[in-house]
């Protein structure tokens, strides 16, 4: 299902709505759009519905029968299951759909803890990016060798010796510090990456610190600023780990969050 920018932004701000993240202005506002207009009452309400049912996930049946109604409005339509609905009525007939067709292990068990372990994978070094090594400082350097061995212990050693902390030693301690399972320290070291690419105008490891940095929210139970990065990453077509955000991991991003709520 693809969203236009109209679509994105409603959607958002029911989500907003729901999850209660409007400011006292911009709640009144929509409260009183809610008055003047049926439509996007009625659009609330679904995605309200489909939210609570993912709240209270042991409404089981009440699942079931709407997963029924869906598949037999398939076999009337062979185009689409959801063709013909509104675009809120089905973003909550998805929500239920992936739940259902999930199935319950998978999603009572979802936690932010188990969507990382599931979906994961540590950094790799390439090629040198920016200036030959033979330039780089030595610290950098051995910082690079011991992270390529798998030594992250050693490399947040070295990382704490370091005076400057340079953009390249501050990503790899960063992923270090995730393979030790020391998510704290890795925010600290991706958003220290983010801060030295813009001071320095050298933006090759931005956007690699930025998803690293969205998985050390999660894997540090940071569940609303992780979602922030992710959802930012998603739509970002351009963006280097845009493939890398698919549209089953948003949802599971979106589901864990109405879990929380």
């Amino acid at each position: 299902m693809e969203l236009n920018n109209t679509e994105q932004q409603r959607w958002e701000q029911i989500d907003a709505y729901l999850r209660g993240e409007l400011n006292a202005g911009e709640k009144s506002d929509f409260d009183n759009q809610l008055t003047k207009d049926t439509h996007l009452t009625e659009e609330v309400e679904s995605i309200r519905t489909a939210t609570t049912l993912v709240r209270s996930y042991g409404q089981r049946e009440e699942l079931k029968s709407i997963h029924q109604k869906m598949m037999a409005q398939q076999k009337h339509d062979q185009n689409s299951v959801f063709q013909g609905m509104g675009f809120y009525l089905r973003v909550a007939a998805i929500i239920v759909f992936l739940i259902v067709a999930w199935g319950g292990i998978g999603f009572a068990t979802l936690t932010s803890n188990s969507l990382y372990v599931d979906e994961y994978t540590s950094y790799t070094p390439d090629a040198l990016r920016g200036d030959e090594a033979p330039k780089r400082p030595k610290l950098e350097l051995m910082i690079q060798n011991e992270y390529i061995n798998a030594n992250y212990a050693r490399v947040a050693s070295l990382y704490k010796e370091s005076k400057d902390k340079t953009l390249k030693e501050s990503f790899l301690a960063g992923n270090a510090y995730m393979a030790l399972s020391q998510p704290t320290q890795a925010v600290t070291c991706f958003k220290r990456v983010m801060y030295l690419s813009a001071r320095e105008n050298n933006y090759d490891y931005y956007q690699d610190a930025e998803y690293y940095l969205a998985w050390s929210y999660l894997k540090n139970n940071q569940l609303d600023e992780a979602t922030k990065l992710f959802e930012k990453i998603y739509k970002s077509e351009f963006h280097t780990h845009n493939p890398d955000v698919d549209m089953w991991f948003y949802w599971k991003l979106k589901l864990l969050q109405w879990k929380k709520a």
